[in-house]
């Protein structure tokens, strides 16, 4: 059939075939793809599971310096005190500071701390 020619005539190389369609082109964005892949997965990593994990860590180690038998150092900074009543009795209680503006107020002026 070639040599009376009924069959289409074999079209030349193209633009594609020749650039778009080369194995060098088609190996590069396949290492491309894969690292867009890569990077997006360890952006995943970073911002969902890595940094959940430093927000855990960095709250037990806030709870190691501020937590102390059951209350928070902020709020009793004398610690545990013990503490006799007037009938005699002893008691081991949170040691109570001065709360409220006026005591914060009488420090500040008279300079007490």
């Amino acid at each position: 059939m070639d040599d009376s020619g009924q069959a289409s005539p074999v079209r030349p190389w193209g633009e594609f075939d020749l650039n778009k369609a080369s194995r060098r082109i088609r190996r590069f964005e396949h290492y491309g793809l894969w690292f867009i892949v890569f990077m997006a997965g360890t952006t995943l990593y970073r911002g969902q599971i890595k940094k959940k994990v430093c927000f855990q860590l960095e709250r037990w180690d806030y709870e190691d310096k501020y937590w102390r038998d059951g209350y928070w150092v902020k709020e009793f900074p004398e610690g545990m005190c013990e503490v006799t009543y007037a009938n005699g009795a002893v008691s081991v209680e949170p040691g109570m500071s001065p709360i409220g503006w006026t005591a914060t107020f009488k420090k500040k002026l008279y300079k007490l701390e």
